[in-house]
């Protein structure tokens, strides 16, 4: 079972899709991809628990849930030179640094997870995206390739029973 982190409160908890076993919320905040790259499948064990208390010393200081989260993403990308990256509008950029300026949060040690044994490690949210984009694109001409042998295939019977 892969161990994961909720975005909601901090704690770790047993897969990225299942509700949190201590606050019951289920991810809905966060897109999977994201879930999967706060798990044990990019990131130890230890990392994960540095990084819950990283949201919860975000929450106790933030009553929007969605707020919360993309304080804590912010907090990732200004500190992770090779986290992800956000996109703010300066009132939301404003409203976030104003929220961190209220607390000091734990630097935090990035350590790559060896349990599943993968020789490349996926550092950065972007390149997960990539490989993601890669595969999709790949699957797209294989399925064009598959429909155009498919036609070729029905036109040349057609020719031959007619």
């Amino acid at each position: 079972m892969t161990a994961a982190l909720c975005f909601n409160c901090g704690e770790m908890k047993f897969g990225v899709l299942p509700a949190c076993r201590h606050c019951k919320v289920q991810e809905a905040i966060a897109p999977m991809e994201v879930g999967i790259w706060f798990s044990d499948h990019h990131f130890t064990i230890n990392t994960l628990k540095q990084l819950g208390i990283v949201i919860k010393e975000i929450n106790s200081h933030c009553d929007d849930p969605m707020t919360c989260f993309t304080t804590f993403l912010y907090y990732i990308s200004q500190n992770v030179s090779d986290g992800p990256t956000l996109d703010l509008k300066e009132k939301q950029k404003e409203e976030i640094e104003s929220i961190l300026t209220k607390f000091t949060l734990p630097d935090v040690v990035f350590e790559e997870s060896d349990k599943w044994g993968s020789k490349k490690k996926v550092k950065r949210y972007s390149d997960y995206k990539k490989t993601q984009e890669i595969k999709t694109r790949n699957f797209k001409y294989i399925t064009a390739g598959l429909l155009l042998l498919a036609v070729i295939i029905f036109v040349l019977l057609q020719s031959l029973y007619h």
